[in-house]
């Protein structure tokens, strides 16, 4: 299999994951919100998943970068600098459960979620050339 094709299976798979870890916490954020769920245990849920979508991004920006892909790497890389700069400006603590703010923390992963979904439909316009080169080279 080529570079190209194996690259492309990654950032769809990491790019699904990420979506899905997203959803997961607005969903967690939706139940602490209508008070489903106390802060401690929303706190624990998404203390759970947040450092694997750090370092799932980290992954995915890293691979840009080493395979030479320069607008997903830019589209990438100033999350992947914001998740970092979070990550240890807040002392190694994934999320603070004290004063919540819910509209921004709302605004926050729906931000987040535009990332990974620009990722994946630019690479969209990516599998059309990448089945395109496929098809000619199978002939």
């Amino acid at each position: 299999m080529s570079v190209e094709l194996i690259l492309w299976l990654f950032s769809f798979a990491s790019v699904m994951v990420l979506i899905g870890l997203t959803a997961y916490q607005l969903i967690c954020l939706s139940d602490l919100e209508y008070d489903y769920i106390n802060p401690y245990d929303s706190s624990s849920r998404i203390n759970a998943v947040v450092l694997i979508e750090y370092l799932l991004q980290a992954a995915l920006c890293a691979s840009f970068l080493l395979t030479l892909h320069w607008f997903p790497f830019l589209v990438m890389a100033p999350v992947t600098y914001y998740h970092v700069k979070l990550y240890v400006l807040l002392s190694f603590s994934l999320y603070v459960n004290f004063s919540i703010v819910l509209s921004s923390l709302d605004t926050i992963c729906s931000t987040w979620l535009d990332s990974p979904l620009d990722c994946f439909f630019i690479h969209g316009n990516n599998t059309l050339k990448l089945s395109r080169n496929l098809h000619v080279t199978a002939k």
